[in-house]
């Protein structure tokens, strides 16, 4: 199996790297001063660097991905388009915060650290040991599932394959 990609993300992108990062990609979100330096950037960090902006395409560094849809779910979708590998979702593994892969954590290890009716409700946590957030499968997590169908939905409809 090949080494999955890791993607920056052009100060412009926000959003999508966000649910780049809820897929389970390693994803950065470029918030430079120079951002001139972004290709550069990508290419000393090994990374897939993405942009919305044409303009970007004669810097110096890797050519980036240049995405042309404007909805986050397409671009998505474009994404694994211009790849030569199928998408291979694992949603929930990145902190959507700060990018660092989440642990799962003990019920035992959270107390303190949440409310005391997400501890009655919910057995189930994992920890970002990068910036400490905690998550549990609360209504966020069927709202997130839902939109993960949705992006398998738009990549299978698109042509490619979807995970």
């Amino acid at each position: 199996m090949t080494e999955r990609p890791r993607f920056i993300f052009d100060g412009m992108l926000g959003k999508l790297c966000r649910k780049m990062r809820m897929l389970g990609y390693d994803s950065l979100f470029y918030m430079s001063t120079s951002p001139s330096r972004f290709l550069e950037d990508a290419g000393a960090a090994d990374r897939i660097a993405v942009t919305a902006a044409t303009r970007k395409t004669d810097r110096r560094g890797p050519q980036p991905l240049v995405l042309r849809s404007v909805e986050t779910t397409r671009r998505i979708s474009e994404i694994f388009s211009l790849l030569p590998e199928s998408p291979r979702f694992q949603p929930f593994t990145i902190c959507l915060e700060c990018n660092t892969p989440v642990e799962k954590r003990e019920k035992e290890k959270v107390t303190g650290n949440v409310p005391e009716k997400i501890l009655a409700r919910f057995e189930e946590f994992f920890f970002c040991p990068g910036c400490r957030k905690i998550y549990w499968k609360g209504s966020h997590y069927e709202a997130m599932q839902k939109e993960i169908d949705r992006i398998r939905d738009v990549c299978r409809a698109r042509g490619g394959n979807a995970p």
